[in-house]
């Protein structure tokens, strides 16, 4: 269910680029993307299907791995506008907040700039106004996937025996909207249920010995 959601995105990139882009440059448009890489396996499916899509397009592609590191991808974002000529597009996501100077860079250099899976604050406004050249941005529903995740758990346990109900939501990394979002969900629900949430450092051993010690 997360690869076809992962080539769904893709896709999506990718028809939206065929479509803004003006017929006159189909043969030539440049795509640039800066891969967080982190996880892996998520980030090579977006970036396998981004290489069929684009061959199938006769897009120009180019990606870039930052290796989730915020300073290397936003160096990779200077050396792709500093090319001559210029991407076409650049596609980045917010991952380690690296999103917001990316957009600031694209826009100062006039390249077209489309944010993937994370998104940023609303201090940068709508795509299109403070920052023209930041086109919008391609992201689930990530709060509504941690409320209603945990809405069907809560239903199904309604058949369990009358007892307390304890539940670990690995979260992931933290530092990502991408989690935020999701434990923002989890925690809308908990306030409507009545429900109470602890938080746990997310490493094998702060887990095992927080758990140890609410024992």
């Amino acid at each position: 269910m997360i690869a076809s959601a992962l080539r769904l995105g893709g896709l999506v990139v990718a028809a939206f680029l065929a479509r803004a882009a003006p017929a006159a440059w189909s043969k030539d448009l440049k795509v640039a993307f800066i891969n967080p890489n982190g996880p892996p396996e998520f980030w090579q499916a977006v970036c396998t299907t981004m290489r069929a899509a684009a061959g199938q397009l006769g897009i120009d592609l180019e990606i870039r791995d930052s290796n989730s590191s915020r300073d290397r991808a936003i160096a990779i974002a200077r050396d792709f506008l500093a090319q001559r000529p210029p991407p076409d597009f650049l596609i980045a996501t917010n991952d380690l907040n690296a999103g917001g100077k990316v957009v600031e860079l694209a826009n100062a250099a006039h390249v077209k700039t489309i944010l993937l899976n994370n998104d940023l604050d609303a201090s940068y406004g709508e795509p299109r106004t403070k920052y023209p050249c930041w086109l919008g941005s391609i992201v689930p529903d990530r709060e509504g996937a941690g409320y209603g995740t945990t809405t069907e758990i809560l239903t199904a346990t309604q058949k369990l025996p009358d007892r307390p109900l304890k539940i670990l939501a690995l979260t992931g990394d933290a530092t990502t909207p991408a989690s935020v979002q999701r434990v923002h969900g989890l925690e809308r629900l908990s306030k409507t249920r009545n429900r109470s949430l602890a938080r746990y450092n997310f490493s094998p051993d702060a887990v095992l010995s927080q758990l140890a010690a609410k024992r």
